[in-house]
């Protein structure tokens, strides 16, 4: 049978008990049709997304809305100047960021990431190397990336790349490319296969934008 709201609302609380570096007591659950809404407080950002990506990883869950509050403790609160110093030395001091060139604006608490990359990953690193630290409350990664190859090849390569991947059924998932802008559809079992499909996408070089309208499969237990 289909799993239920109440399975899955059981299974995310199990989830995040398990999790050493969330507290689950601050947090707030709510499922509705497959769709989970967290609330509550975390102490970090980086504990909102952690959050977040380990109820993505629940099975039946088809969305989530993290709405979940960042209040850093005392101890931790920074104020704007202080963060955005800190990010740009983590940014720097980051080898796989070298001759990159990343602009940082820090707003109460909110960074936002502008510039440009010449690969997607080089993007997610950029706001890792913010995520974790003190004050942040959140992050607006508006890095762009440079297209460098055309359309065909992206399609090509993105195409090889979810036939190469064991956890991906490549079959049941189409690809379509406008210049640098990749379309994903299709349907596929669970989170993590789609989470994977749209991985295999941004590693292709000169992606700048992956429009994912996967959608996943109801589940039968």
């Amino acid at each position: 049978m289909m799993t239920t709201d109440s399975q899955i609302y059981s299974d995310i609380q199990s989830k995040l008990e398990f999790e050493p570096l969330i507290d689950h007591t601050k947090i707030a659950i709510s499922v509705q049709d497959g769709i989970v809404t967290l609330g509550g407080v975390a102490t970090s950002y980086s504990e909102k997304i952690m959050a977040e990506h380990a109820v993505k990883s629940v099975t039946g869950v088809k969305g989530v809305a993290n709405e979940i509050t960042v209040e850093s403790a005392p101890q931790f609160m920074r104020d704007d100047v202080s963060i955005a110093k800190t990010a740009a030395n983590s940014i720097s001091f980051d080898i796989r960021l070298a001759g990159e060139t990343i602009q940082i604006v820090v707003e109460k608490g909110w960074v936002t990431l502008s510039g440009t990359v010449k690969w997607y990953s080089q993007k997610e690193v950029a706001e890792s190397c913010v995520r974790r630290l003190y004050g942040v409350k959140g992050i607006l990664n508006q890095i762009v990336v440079k297209p460098t190859v055309t359309p065909t090849e992206v399609k090509n390569k993105i195409t090889q790349e979810l036939e190469r991947n064991a956890l991906i059924d490549a079959a049941g998932i189409e690809v379509e490319t406008e210049g640098s802008i990749v379309n994903l559809k299709g349907k596929v079992r669970n989170w993590s296969e789609l989470r994977e499909a749209v991985n295999a996408a941004w590693s292709v070089p000169g992606v700048s934008r992956v429009n994912n309208q996967l959608r996943i499969k109801p589940y039968y237990s």
